[in-house]
C-alpha cells in the first residue's frame, strides 16, 4: 500500500474512535455517582419494642428491649405518655409486632416521647439524610397538634389530619427541616414528639401508634 495512504488512514482512526470514548467515559461515570448514591447508613432508634444503639459508641452494643440494662443504648423517655399498646398493634407497612403508642398521661398537657443518646456524637454524615418512622394515628378528634422538635427554635408539624384512623403511613422527614441547613454536627436527641390533646381527650386517650424509628444518611 503507497505510504501516503498509510499516514491518511491512520490520521482518521482516532476520530473514528474518539466519539465512542466520550460515550463510554459518561456511561461509566454515570453508573459510579449511581452507587454512591446508593449507599445507606441506618441508625436505629426504636423498632418492635427494641431499644438501638448509639452510633460512635465505643463499646460492644446490642439492641435490646426497653429499658435497656447496658451502656451504649438510646435512653427512651416520657412525660406519661407513652408505652405499648394492648392488645398488640401490628405496623401494616412493614408487618412488625409490637407497635409503640402515645396516650393522655395523668396531668399531660403537652404529651412527650424522646429519644436521645446522653452525649453528643458527630452526624454530620446524616445532614442530608432523614427520620423515618411509621404512623398510625388512633382518633385525630383527640389530637389538636403534633409537632416535632429536635432543634432550639425549629419546629416541625406534621399534617395528622390527611391521616387514616387505623392505617399506618410510613413518614419520612429531611433533617434539614429538624436541624437547619447547616446545624446538623453532633447532638443529642434523635426523636423528640409532642402531641397537643384537644378539648374532648381524656386521661388514658390513645393518640397515635408509632414503629420503625430510625436515621438513614440519604
Amino acid at each position: 500500500m503507497p505510504t501516503k495512504i498509510i499516514k491518511n488512514i491512520f490520521r482518521v482512526i482516532p476520530f473514528l474512535f474518539f466519539p465512542f470514548i466520550l460515550v463510554s467515559c459518561g456511561g461509566g461515570g454515570g453508573s459510579s455517582s449511581g452507587n454512591s448514591s446508593g449507599s445507606v447508613s441506618t441508625v436505629l432508634i426504636w423498632q418492635n419494642n427494641i431499644v438501638g444503639c448509639v452510633p460512635g459508641y465505643n463499646l460492644p452494643c446490642t439492641p435490646q428491649s426497653n429499658p435497656p440494662n447496658s451502656t451504649g443504648h438510646f435512653t427512651v423517655a416520657s412525660n406519661g405518655a407513652f408505652g405499648l399498646p394492648t392488645p398488640t398493634v401490628v405496623d401494616t407497612v412493614t408487618g412488625d409486632l409490637p407497635s409503640a403508642y402515645m396516650y393522655l398521661g395523668a396531668g399531660c398537657t403537652t404529651c412527650m416521647v424522646d429519644m436521645y443518646r446522653g452525649s453528643a456524637v458527630d452526624m454530620s454524615a446524616y445532614q442530608n439524610g432523614h427520620l423515618q418512622f411509621d404512623l398510625e394515628i388512633a382518633n385525630p378528634a383527640l389530637i389538636s397538634s403534633i409537632t416535632m422538635t429536635l432543634y432550639t427554635g425549629i419546629t416541625y408539624s406534621i399534617p395528622f389530619g390527611t391521616l387514616t384512623p387505623g392505617q399506618f403511613v410510613h413518614m419520612s422527614i429531611p433533617l434539614t427541616s429538624l436541624y437547619g441547613p447547616t446545624g446538623l454536627v453532633s447532638t443529642d436527641h434523635m426523636f423528640n414528639l409532642y402531641v397537643t390533646p384537644s378539648g374532648s381527650a381524656v386521661a388514658n386517650d390513645v393518640f397515635l401508634y408509632v414503629n420503625d424509628i430510625k436515621w438513614t444518611s440519604n
